[in-house]
C-alpha cells in the first residue's frame, strides 16, 4: 500500500511540475512581449526647463498629454521639412549613383553607408 501512495504522489508532483513550467514559460513570453513593446517607443533626451514648460503649456492648450503633444509637434515639423528632406535624399543618391528611392529605402532601413572623406574627395574631383 505505501508503495502505491508513493507512486501516486510522484505522478501528481510530476504533473504539478509540468504545469508550473508551462505557467512560467507563458509568463516569461508575455514579459518579453511587454518589454519589446516598451523598447519600440521613441525616447528623447530631457528638453530642458524652458522647452519643457513650453511643451506643458502647448499640451494644456491643445487638451493633450505631453507625449501626444510632443508627437503632434514632431509630425508637424517633419511635414514642414518634406521638400528639404527630399532634396537631401536626392543629393545623397546622386553622390552614390543610385536612384533616390533606393537611397530612401537605405536610410529608412538603416543600411546606408556614409561616405568617408577619401571617397568624398574622389567624388568631388569628378562631376556630380
Amino acid at each position: 500500500m505505501p508503495q502505491k501512495v508513493s507512486v501516486v504522489i510522484d505522478a501528481r508532483l510530476n504533473r504539478i511540475s509540468i504545469t508550473l513550467k508551462l505557467i512560467v514559460n507563458t509568463l516569461m513570453s508575455k514579459m518579453i512581449d511587454i518589454l519589446m513593446v516598451r523598447t519600440k517607443r521613441l525616447q528623447i533626451p530631457e528638453l530642458g526647463e524652458y522647452y519643457s514648460d513650453m511643451l506643458k503649456v502647448e499640451a494644456a492648450l491643445q487638451n493633450r498629454t505631453l507625449p501626444q503633444e510632443a508627437s503632434s509637434l514632431l509630425c508637424d515639423m517633419l511635414q514642414q521639412r518634406d521638400e528639404k528632406r527630399q532634396r537631401m535624399v536626392e543629393h545623397l543618391a546622386k553622390k552614390r549613383g543610385i536612384p533616390s528611392d533606393e537611397m530612401w529605402k537605405q536610410l529608412v532601413n538603416g543600411t546606408h553607408k556614409p561616405i568617408d572623406q577619401d571617397e568624398a574627395e574622389d567624388l568631388y574631383s569628378e562631376e556630380i
